[in-house]
């Protein structure tokens, strides 16, 4: 017999919102404090979003971006009003990164055709 947890999700009375977002490694440190302070006022006031477990850190540099970490609880038990929860969310944090004067960060990758010359 296997031994698990079981989560009744019709019990439940709020859904997990846990994204990293990835801001471009040139963003400078008073960009990812802007982008900090403005995530943490929008999800500290926004009306689906319970604010008392709500985390929005600086957690690692990454290869190719500046990691913030989102966790947060949306108070909803319904999965399609979640997910407009989280459309509202992540059009929001675009923008402040955008006011903010910064970027998501995209993958990069260099591809040098065979007998192409190197770069100096």
């Amino acid at each position: 017999m296997a031994s698990m947890d079981i989560e009744n999700l019709t019990k439940r009375d709020k859904i997990l919102y846990r994204r990293t977002v990835r801001l471009r490694n040139d963003t400078t440190p008073d960009q990812v404090r802007t982008v900090l302070d403005e995530v943490r006022k929008m999800f500290g006031t926004h009306p689906d979003v319970d604010p008392a477990p709500a985390r929005i850190r600086f957690t690692e540099y990454g290869e190719h971006s500046l990691n913030l970490e989102i966790f947060a609880y949306i108070t909803t038990n319904d999965f399609n009003e979640y997910l407009g929860s989280i459309e509202d969310l992540n059009l929001r944090i675009l923008d402040i990164i955008a006011s903010a004067g910064t970027q998501l960060a995209l993958p990069a990758r260099s591809v040098r055709l065979e007998g192409e010359a190197a770069a100096a």
